[in-house]
């Protein structure tokens, strides 16, 4: 399902309308160009899990933040800087996945193989946001891993 967002106070309604997915351990994959604001998107997620937005900063150099919030812990990471299998297992990577117990935000996502996430055992989906014409806009496409929502 795509959204076109005219402005970014747009973001919040968008987030409601696809809160249900947001509230539960699901593995969330974010594509889009440098600066798209794909941790835009995370810290206005953890605002409305009643956590702070203004804690949420990009992964880039730590590859993982952890950000508590009082619905459900999110567990956001940035593979953009990532050189090597090493770097997953430095990082966490393979346990955060694993987990069933947190909301997760991978950016970068695409610098792993699509088919390592849709093997695994919980739900996974996608979320692109391409910037448009102006500065705040952004299309914004959602769906499960694999299929179309």
């Amino acid at each position: 399902m795509t959204k076109h967002l005219k402005a970014l106070s747009e973001l919040d309604d968008w987030i409601s309308a696809h809160k249900d997915h947001f509230l539960k351990p699901n593995l969330i994959l974010l594509f889009g160009e440098m600066g798209a604001g794909k941790t835009t998107l995370v810290s206005h997620i953890v605002g409305s899990l009643g956590g702070e937005k203004g804690q949420v900063s990009s992964p880039t150099f730590s590859l993982h933040h952890l950000y508590k919030t009082p619905k459900l812990d999110v567990d956001h990471m940035d593979l953009y800087r990532l050189e090597s299998e090493e770097d997953l297992h430095s990082s966490g990577f393979f346990d955060v996945v694993s987990s069933h117990q947190n909301l997760i935000f991978i950016e970068w996502a695409s610098r792993i193989e699509r088919n390592f996430f849709l093997q695994l055992n919980r739900p996974v989906y996608s979320i692109e946001i391409k910037k448009g014409t102006s500065l705040e806009e952004r299309e914004i496409d959602f769906h499960r891993l694999g299929e179309h929502l």
